[in-house]
């Protein structure tokens, strides 16, 4: 993750998520390089495979 607070912004969402969802289940993905959307970057075919595991995605940003 290139921002700082990105990572902390969704471990507290990740928290309070499964505080109110104790069924849910996560999974992380960090982008493989700064500034570049990773569907379109070298690892666009990694990063369509996971999504296609997930019933909803979660992003942040944030310095």
């Amino acid at each position: 993750m290139w921002k700082r607070a990105s990572k902390p912004i969704l471990e507290v969402l990740e928290r309070e998520l499964s505080r109110r969802f104790p069924g849910a289940r996560f999974s992380w993905y960090s982008e493989s390089q700064p500034n570049t959307p990773e569907a379109e970057s070298r690892n666009q075919a990694k990063y369509e495979a996971w999504l296609q595991g997930l019933d909803t995605a979660i992003f942040a940003y944030g310095d």
